[in-house]
């Protein structure tokens, strides 16, 4: 009377049991593809947030950074002073000896230090001024370099120092 057979079992699936869940089944839970649709979902799910990172990527580039690039200029008596003068020396396989403020003995190399190459073959090589003899101890770990010695004030000196 009306009755329907039941459906064939698939293959490893008992009888009366539904059959188990494929990945398409469980993607279709996700949320907010039941409202915008597959595609219109997942990029909207990309796009809103790329969007406002990009806003705030801008916001921060035009706003807070000139702020802070004014604030940092010249902070702790670190500029580019020393570097230009070395730059105007045209110098070409060169070591040298920074001169040290006692006061502030990192200052002074930290205003040059990043501008070695780091493996030291670059065209200037950095060093600390640790005095005379010092200074000349040091050449033979350079023998194809000329020594110059950059005081605190005043033009490049050819030698290893005062």
């Amino acid at each position: 009377a009306g009755l329907k057979p039941a459906p064939t079992p698939q293959p490893g699936q008992q009888a009366g049991l539904k059959p188990a869940p494929t990945p398409q089944d469980h993607s279709e839970g996700l949320p907010g593809r039941a409202v915008l649709g597959d595609r219109r979902a997942a990029w909207a799910a990309l796009a809103v947030p790329a969007l406002a990172v990009s806003m705030l990527i801008v916001f921060n580039l035009a706003q807070v950074m000139p702020g802070q690039v004014r604030a940092y200029t010249g902070y702790n008596d670190v500029d580019a002073s020393a570097l230009q003068r070395v730059e105007a020396a045209h110098l070409d396989h060169a070591v040298v000896f920074v001169a040290l403020n006692p006061a502030f003995p990192r200052r002074d190399y930290g205003k040059v230090f990043f501008a070695n190459d780091p493996l030291l073959r670059g065209p200037v090589v950095y060093v600390r001024d640790v005095g005379a003899g010092g200074n000349a101890a040091l050449l033979p770990s350079f023998p194809d370099r000329q020594p110059y010695y950059l005081p605190l004030d005043g033009p490049l000196q050819p030698g290893t120092g005062p």
